[in-house]
């Protein structure tokens, strides 16, 4: 699930505690919110000042993927653990669609 490697995911396995990982999720989750907070409040502040500070915000973006990477990791670590599958969060993408009424072809 996510395409992270079977492999990659044993490695984790190795190195953490599985009983911790609910915890480097929600660390990472935080991390995440950090980078989208700081991207916004550049893209704000380029509004504002009309002054584009290109080296900011590539990497502020640059960030931004990083802990994006980190997270969608990090869920599929904690998705293995717990035996949750590709059905399962494609269920939930799907209910979260049908509130906007849009019906996903995952054929796509």
């Amino acid at each position: 699930m996510f395409d992270i490697p079977d492999s990659y995911l044993d490695i984790l396995d190795t190195l953490f505690d599985r009983e911790d990982q609910l915890d480097i999720l929600v660390e990472e989750c935080a991390e995440l919110i950090k980078a989208c907070q700081k991207l916004k409040r550049i893209k704000k502040q380029t509004l504002k000042t009309s002054i584009s500070d290109r080296d900011k915000t590539d990497e502020a973006l640059s960030n931004l993927i990083e802990e994006m990477s980190h997270v969608i990791t990090s869920s599929a670590y904690v998705a293995r653990i717990f035996n949750i599958s590709k059905e399962d969060i494609l269920s939930e993408v799907q209910k979260k669609a049908s509130e906007y009424s849009y019906n996903i072809d995952w054929r796509d």
